[in-house]
Formats: C-alpha cells, structure tokens, sequence
C-alpha cells in the first residue's frame, strides 16, 4: 500500500464514520478486502456527497480558511477513492477488473482537466493533490467536476456503487 500517501484528518475520519479505524492505513493491515472495499466504497460515495453539497461561493468570497477546508475536503476524497482503487485491486474479481477499467477511463478522460487545478493520477491510477491545488484557484472552478451535478462525480459515484453492490464484504 505505499503506491499513495494518506493524509489523516477529520474529514476522512468523517468519511469512514463507523469504519474510522480502516481510514489509517496501518489499521487495514490484515482486514479481509470485501470488508475493506465494503468501506472504502462507502467512504468514497459520501465523499461525493460531501463535495457536491459544497458551497463553492463566488471568488471574491474566497478566503484562507474555505481554500483549506475545500483542500481538505478534496484530499479526504482523493484518499477515499485512492483506498478504493487499492481495495478492488485485493478483492480482484472479473467484475471489480471490469470497473477499475472504467475508472481507468474516467481518469484518462479527466486527467488533463484536473491537472490545470493540481490534481493529477499516477500510472496506477491513484489521484494525487499538490499543495498547491487551490491556491489562487476560484473555488467555483472545482464545482465543475465535483459538483453536484459534474460529470466526473456522478460517473464516480456510479462506478462506486457497482463496487459497492458487488462486494460480498464478509469474503
């Protein structure tokens, strides 16, 4: 698992909810994967919730303390999603090989997008934040791919589900 780095804070902890232990990830160490991908697909859609409820304000709103709980916000969805992908690969079966496919898709879809903001993917597929992400960035920009109604979000949330609905998390 050393493919991303985790950064553990309240927003991820608030993602895993009742599954905080598996958000730090030497606690997943020996976890059966369905169990894991159970959590972590579940962590991953209320952090597209999360996003999309947002108020990305207006630009001259923007202030030091809403730019770092947005980075906030968005790396405890870039861990989410990067757990997940970690997870489907350990649980492996045809139809989580089929859906990491398309998340491989949705990446290469979105890749050059993302990159103008500070967020880029790894070969393997992981998503990576720069420190930098927001910094002089209007937050209404990032509403565009993870707002409510962003197309990157809802694929992300569709493909989330799948795994979710497939994973038998007592395996």
């Amino acid at each position: 698992m050393s493919n991303f780095t985790v950064t553990n804070n309240y927003y991820l902890y608030n993602l895993y909810k009742e599954n905080s232990l598996y958000a730090i990830k030497e606690k997943r160490e020996g976890v059966k994967s369905g169990k894991l991908l159970a959590a972590d697909t579940k962590a991953l859609l209320k952090g597209v919730k999360v996003l999309g409820s947002e108020n990305y304000g207006d630009e001259k709103d923007d202030t030091n303390a809403e730019n770092k709980r947005l980075y906030k916000k968005l790396k405890s969805f870039a861990d989410a999603y990067n757990y997940t992908m970690e997870s489907s690969k350990e649980f492996d079966s045809r139809r989580t090989r089929k859906i990491r496919k398309e998340m491989d898709a949705l990446k290469e879809k979105y890749a050059d997008k993302l990159e103008a903001y500070g967020i880029t993917f790894s070969d393997k597929g992981y998503m990576k934040l720069s420190k930098t992400t927001i910094d002089g960035v209007d937050n209404r920009k990032f509403e565009k791919y993870f707002g409510e109604e962003s197309e990157f979000s809802n694929t992300v949330k569709k493909l989330a589900k799948k795994l979710y609905n497939h994973v038998d998390y007592q395996a």
